[in-house]
């Protein structure tokens, strides 16, 4: 009889992601899935430390599946793994910390690691997606921007790419099998750079465009735009410094681009923003947005901390640039207070 996993995922498309990986990653480990986690042999929870309240789920949790199944292995990844903080309050209840660049290391916690030849990047593993419509394809992992209230970087690490011809390939496969949504994820999509230096096959004809240069976003765009079928391309998520005039210019010009930007801007105010280390201003938002004449606009405004501003400040700068909406969430001020050191 086969052990059984179960999966819990709290956070973001990326975590998503990383959670089909895994899943297909123990289903070639022998194992087979199961809605029980009360029951099951393994539980592994894909953990978010964004927020507060998606880390304090963990702690209610974690124990509770422990009690009720004290033979149980329990995994704890993402983000939250690397923090030693949650190590100390919860390693009784832990089998293993693993980060998510580690994830081909189940094998060997597992006892399944034997003669099989394992993959040097855990994004080369194929996903067991969630859907048949549509799917999340991440182009790369980590960040460097190091915002002042932000865990991504210390909980993800520095980014690191895919290869353009990994992501492709598993394009033309998703749309080979009849998937009409492509999005591409990563910690910061467009801050994307890859190397190709050989002919990349497009059709499958092999009659591909020949490339030997660094490429961007906005090319990789182009080349996921380029592969035969009916589908269309979404992408989460963006950072304002880096939307450049040639991926605005190449948004208009894929005619499989959906007309659509997630643009999460933080703060109408440019002495919030700098604290905030987000390297931009309002005004160069405001350009950004007055160049995407070419496509609808969203952004995201979130007023983060226990500003001393009025919050029609912090939404101006959506209304007088002309997006096509807003959104204004509230944060736990004494948290992220402290996270930004604001007083």
């Amino acid at each position: 009889m086969k052990k059984t996993y179960h999966i819990i995922t709290i956070g973001c498309q990326m975590n998503k992601s990383d959670s089909e990986r895994m899943a297909n990653f123990l289903e070639e480990l022998g194992y087979e899935t199961t809605e029980e986690k009360y029951k099951a042999d393994l539980v592994i929870i894909n953990t978010c430390g964004v927020r507060q309240l998606a880390e304090d789920r963990i702690y209610g949790f974690v124990p509770r599946i422990k009690k009720e199944n004290p033979k149980v292995k329990i995994v704890i990844t993402g983000c939250l793994s690397g923090r030693t903080d949650v190590q100390r309050r919860m390693n009784d209840y832990v089998d293993l910390w693993l980060l998510t660049k580690d994830m081909t290391k189940l094998a060997e916690f597992l006892n399944k690691a034997d003669k099989r030849e394992l993959p040097d990047s855990y994004l080369k593993i194929k996903p067991k997606y969630d859907s048949t419509f549509s799917a999340l394809v991440p182009i790369g992992n980590g960040c460097d921007n190091f915002c002042t209230y932000c865990v991504v970087p210390h909980a993800r690490g520095r980014e690191v790419y895919r290869p353009a011809e990994d992501i492709i390939n598993e394009v033309k496969e998703l749309v080979g099998k009849g998937y009409k949504e492509i999005i591409l994820i990563a910690q910061n999509v467009n801050s994307y750079e890859s190397i190709i230096n050989y002919e990349l096959s497009i059709t499958n004809k092999g009659n591909g465009r020949k490339i030997n240069k660094k490429i961007n976003f906005a090319e990789l765009i182009r080349l996921v735009n380029d592969i035969p079928g009916n589908f269309w391309i979404r992408f989460a998520t963006s950072h304002p410094k880096d939307m450049s005039d040639e991926l605005i210019k190449a948004l208009a010009e894929c005619e499989k681009a959906c007309h659509h930007i997630h643009l999460p801007v933080q703060a109408g105010d440019d002495e919030i923003l700098a604290r905030m280390n987000r390297k931009y201003t309002v005004e160069h938002c405001g350009l950004s947005w007055r160049k995407q004449k070419a496509v609808r606009r969203i952004s995201e405004v979130g007023q983060r901390g226990k500003f001393r501003y009025d919050i029609h400040r912090q939404i101006q700068p959506t209304a007088r640039y002309g997006c096509a909406e807003n959104e204004r969430r509230r944060f736990q001020a004494g948290e992220e207070k402290s996270r930004i050191g604001f007083d």
